[in-house]
């Protein structure tokens, strides 16, 4: 079966050992059976967040990667104080029009938070015209909780507005994001789908399934906003 080609644009990708890391490290490993071939664009790192360079054994072998740091020295400085993370933007960017020249890509993915990462997306899927799949780890605008209105956030509800009409489908990650998303923009709701966070079922051995009777422990990483308690 001959290999579709998907860009990811994601910045939260190994060695970063956040979180997050792990839906988009998820994909990578698993897109492949569906006759899917991602190359990743990501930070090598991403400033004030762990790092753990042993996850990037987890990475299939072959997976292009191409790591584009975020801006260092005294400018660097300057570009974090005025765009802590959206300053990366401009040097993805030009590293994805690199692949895209290179590789004849199938479709386009981006993959938040920060909702920034979008911006990409939408930059590129205009000059290039390829399908695009947003996916919403967190909510960007919709779904969160709006305190003092500033620039920053009046510009971020048209950016999500353009994500939401020029994207091919939008990923939620819990049905109750999905259901705020399809409120927020009901003529985008028909593209609009839930990919719940998931586990690698061959790393769990029947001994380890909890049996009725015995106590049971859950922890959720993560955050509680939109309805969760």
């Amino acid at each position: 079966m001959t290999s579709r080609k998907v860009l990811l644009a994601t910045y939260h990708f190994p060695p970063s050992a956040a979180v997050a890391v792990y839906r988009m490290l998820g994909l990578v490993r698993y897109l492949p059976r569906f006759g899917w071939e991602p190359i990743v664009v990501a930070p090598p790192r991403v400033p004030h967040e762990p790092n753990d360079p042993a996850l990037l054994d987890l990475v299939p072998r072959g997976t292009r990667v191409v790591h584009v740091p975020f801006a260092e020295g005294w400018r660097g400085k300057v570009a974090r104080r005025v765009a802590p993370m959206s300053h990366w933007l401009p040097k993805a960017y030009r590293a994805c029009w690199k692949i895209f020249r290179e590789e004849r890509l199938d479709a386009l993915l981006t993959s938040s938070p920060p909702g920034a990462i979008h911006t990409l997306g939408l930059a590129l899927q205009w000059q290039t015209g390829l399908p695009w799949v947003t996916c919403f780890r967190d909510p960007w605008v919709t779904n969160q909780p709006v305190g003092t209105v500033t620039l920053r956030h009046r510009c971020e509800v048209v950016l999500e507005a353009q994500t939401m009409r020029r994207a091919s489908y939008i990923v939620a990650n819990t049905p109750l994001n999905q259901r705020g998303l399809q409120d927020a923009y009901p003529l985008h709701a028909d593209k609009i789908v839930t990919i719940t966070n998931g586990f690698d079922p061959e790393k769990f051995e029947r001994s380890q399934v909890h049996r009725p009777g015995n106590p049971l422990t859950l922890l959720h990483a993560g955050e509680l906003y939109t309805g969760r308690d």
